[in-house]
């Protein structure tokens, strides 16, 4: 079994590395629902409110501590999240891995060029090495599931500074449907 499963992470990594098209994830759409109002928003911005989001080409890799770290799930929380939800999100989120597959294309967000990968992280981007305005930086991970699959939590990390923040979106399911329920972003000086 690990065999196969590391058989389909190479090819997913050959294809992203030749600029393939990869095959998406059944979590692309709701990685798409939370970057979709992710984009929409003021408060998201780096530098410039229109430009395009910037995805890094890895996930973030999320433990318990980690959460714990940034203070997420705490009961003054603005949107309120279920720890279940959290303890998904690092259980399906042990390492960084490509995160092509989740990533939907759209003309408001694309994964980093592989020029730009790893020479600006950590910092607030103006433009793309393609003269793009570029609204903020992103690394997004897989979501999280409820037990009954009828909610689920996205989290990524993105720039407004310097500086990182945490956007967390929580969708719940409504007929074949995900909607956002509500989101809430945090802020790290």
């Amino acid at each position: 079994m690990r065999s196969i499963a590391f058989a389909a992470a190479l090819c997913f990594a050959s294809a992203a590395s030749l600029g393939q098209e990869v095959t998406p994830s059944p979590d692309a759409s709701l990685v798409r629902a939370a970057l979709g109002d992710f984009v929409r928003r003021t408060d998201t911005m780096s530098l410039h409110r229109d430009g395009v989001v910037l995805i890094e080409r890895e996930t973030s890799a999320w433990t318990m501590e980690t959460i714990r770290y940034f203070s997420l799930g705490r009961e003054s929380a603005k949107c309120p999240i279920a720890r279940d939800l959290y303890e998904a999100v690092a259980v399906r989120n042990p390492a960084k891995e490509l995160a092509a597959p989740l990533v939907a294309k759209s003309p408001k967000w694309r994964l980093l060029a592989k020029d730009e990968a790893g020479s600006r992280a950590g910092y607030a981007v103006d433009k793309s090495s393609s003269g793009e305005r570029v609204k903020t930086l992103a690394v997004i991970s897989r979501p999280g599931y409820s037990a009954k699959a009828d909610a689920a939590l996205v989290l990524f990390h993105f720039r407004w500074s310097m500086h990182s923040a945490i956007a967390q979106y929580l969708l719940r399911k409504e007929g074949s449907q995900w909607k956002i329920g509500c989101s809430e972003l945090m802020f790290y000086p």
